[in-house]
C-alpha cells in the first residue's frame, strides 16, 4: 500500500475553505482600507464649525472691524471715499486717474485689521498688474481716485472686501481689511 500524505477527505475540505478566506482576506482589507481614507480624508467634528461657531465668528470680526474703521475715521488726515470706505494719503501723484475699463500696475500689501498680512506684492518683489474691474468693491473705489505715483493705506469694510464669506484661509468672514496701495502705471 502506498503512504499518502493526507487524507483524501481533508483536501476536500481545504478546496472548501479557499473561497471562505477569499471573503475573510477582502473584508479585513475593506475595514482596513476604510479605516485608512477616513483618516487621511475625513475632517472631524471638532474640525468642523457649526453654524452657531461660524455667525459668532462673523458677529465678532464684524464688531471689531466697525469698532477698528470708526478709530480709523477720528483719525488726523483719514478722509472717507465712497460708502464707507476710509485712505490716507501717505504719497501724492499726478496725471490722470484710472477708470472701471482700466488695467493698473500695483504695488500693494494687504493686511487684517490686527496686522496679519495676506498678500503682498512688495515680498513677492514684483507689482501686480489686474483691470480694475477685477479687485474687490474697496479697491475699485479707492483706484478710481487714485493718480498714479499716489501712495494711500485703504481701510475697507467688510461688505466692500470680501464680505461674509471671507477669502480662503487667510481672510475670515466679515472682516474688515488694511490695504497699502502704490499706484505705479495705469493702462
Amino acid at each position: 500500500m502506498k503512504p499518502s500524505s493526507t487524507p483524501p477527505s481533508s483536501a476536500k475540505r481545504s478546496g472548501r475553505n479557499r473561497p471562505l478566506l477569499f471573503f475573510v482576506v477582502l473584508a479585513v482589507l475593506v475595514v482596513f482600507g476604510g479605516y485608512w481614507y477616513q483618516q487621511r480624508h475625513a475632517t472631524t467634528i471638532e474640525e468642523t464649525p457649526t453654524h452657531a461657531e461660524a455667525d459668532s465668528l462673523k458677529a465678532k470680526n464684524l464688531a471689531a472691524g466697525e469698532a477698528f474703521l470708526a478709530a480709523k475715521a477720528q483719525e488726523t488726515g483719514v478722509q472717507t471715499l465712497g460708502a464707507g470706505l476710509l485712505y490716507k494719503v501717505l504719497k501724492s501723484g499726478n496725471g490722470t486717474s484710472p477708470t472701471a475699463t482700466s488695467t493698473v500696475k500695483v504695488n500693494y500689501e494687504g493686511r487684517l485689521i490686527d496686522g496679519t498680512i495676506f498678500d503682498s506684492s512688495y515680498r513677492r518683489g514684483e507689482p501686480a498688474e489686474f483691470p480694475v474691474s477685477g479687485v474687490v468693491p474697496g479697491w475699485q473705489v479707492a483706484l478710481k481716485a487714485m493718480k498714479p505715483g499716489d501712495v494711500w493705506e485703504v481701510y475697507v469694510p467688510h461688505y466692500m472686501a470680501y464680505g461674509e464669506a471671507g477669502s480662503g484661509s487667510n481672510i475670515p468672514p466679515c472682516s474688515a481689511l488694511v490695504f497699502k496701495i502704490e499706484l505705479l502705471e495705469v493702462k
